[in-house]
């Protein structure tokens, strides 16, 4: 695998590290903050993975499931890592192959067998890719002008720099470990409201469980995560602007932020905080929703929505024994996320 010599200039060289079942190439560049990729270069998974990194931020082929593999960008987290993007998110899984950039400036999956798959979609060749520090992968044309990001086809989560523009939506993932699209959306509609619904069901405000506040605005707006950790919508040319939630952990070279519409559908805010050895710790800054059972789509037709002391949603239906008695039974277990220290 080649690359551009701009992205050896750190005091740190090429260096390969073998972990049991992951071989990690990364490069690291005190000065560029990026990463080049140049035409004809490729990424091969070895034992089925495979990350090229600006740690903690890595393009890598990454387990999806139990049977196979997916294209995303993790954050190297511990003791497990965070996917914030993954491409062709609900194709099957994938079981070898490589990440290549060819001669003729496509992006590509290759399989043994011919097999080939775009990862990107980008408007003209491209001449050279670049993994930026921030998280966004980013694929360049003629003059350097950048022609397709993951930032520009968000999944579920949104990093430091990322928008969700007017008319574009993030959907949950399915689990922690699936990455497919999952049960919720968060559309930003054109009305000017960022609202929360049930996937599969009409923009209606029967379906919404939260919400802006911001129907009635006048005009399209974006959401965004700055650098600081400040979740935000602004609009009207920069003239209005509303901030959701404000990270309390410092920002700072080894602090990370991310929103996210997580596995049961609420938004939150997250911060990573990296330490020494590589070690981090994660933390919930803010959540849209404190009780989950205000998710619309929780739980089932003829059924309600009890919460538990530890939090944990329990989906209860009434059966009538006779007419004046109801019995109340658990209907469903729910998938949820990782228990993590909540900010206070």
């Amino acid at each position: 695998m080649t690359f551009s010599p701009s992205s050896l200039t750190s005091k740190k060289a090429m260096a390969f590290i073998v972990l049991s079942i992951l071989l990690l190439l990364t490069l690291v560049s005190a000065q560029n903050k990026q990463i080049n990729i140049t035409l004809g270069s490729s990424i091969t998974a070895a034992d089925g993975r495979l990350a090229l990194a600006i740690r903690p931020i890595c393009l890598r082929i990454l387990p999806q499931g139990l049977t196979g593999f997916a294209i995303g960008v993790w954050l190297a987290t511990s003791p497990n890592r965070t996917i914030v993007w993954t491409a062709s998110r609900d194709d099957p899984p994938l079981t070898d192959g490589s990440i290549t950039l060819t001669f003729d400036g496509r992006l590509l999956w290759g399989a043994s067998g011919g097999q080939e798959k775009a990862i990107s979609q980008a408007s003209e060749p491209v001449t050279t890719a670049s993994m930026l520090d921030n998280g966004n992968f980013v694929l360049y044309g003629t003059n350097q002008q950048v022609i397709w990001s993951t930032f520009s086809s968000p999944t579920d989560t949104l990093l430091p720099g990322q928008s969700l523009v007017s008319g574009s939506e993030l959907y949950s993932s399915v689990s922690e470990t699936d990455r497919s699209t999952g049960n919720y959306r968060l559309n930003n509609q054109n009305d000017g409201n960022v609202v929360s619904y049930p996937a599969g069901t009409l923009d209606d405000a029967n379906n919404a469980y939260w919400d802006t506040g911001t129907f009635q605005i006048g005009f399209p707006i974006t959401l965004a995560l700055n650098s600081n950790g400040v979740l935000y919508i602004t609009g009207n040319n920069g003239n209005y602007s509303k901030n959701l939630a404000q990270a309390t952990t410092s920002s700072g070279v080894d602090v990370y932020y991310r929103a996210i519409i997580d596995v049961d559908g609420i938004l939150r805010l997250y911060s990573h905080t990296f330490g020494t050895n590589n070690a981090s710790t994660t933390k919930v800054e803010w959540a849209a929703l404190n009780d989950r059972c205000l998710v619309r789509g929780v739980c089932g037709l003829n059924s309600y929505c009890d919460l538990g002391p530890d939090g944990e949603p329990n989906c209860l239906v009434h059966r009538a024994s006779n007419l004046s008695t109801l019995i109340k039974f658990p209907l469903v277990a729910r998938v949820t996320p990782p228990a993590l220290e909540t900010a206070q």
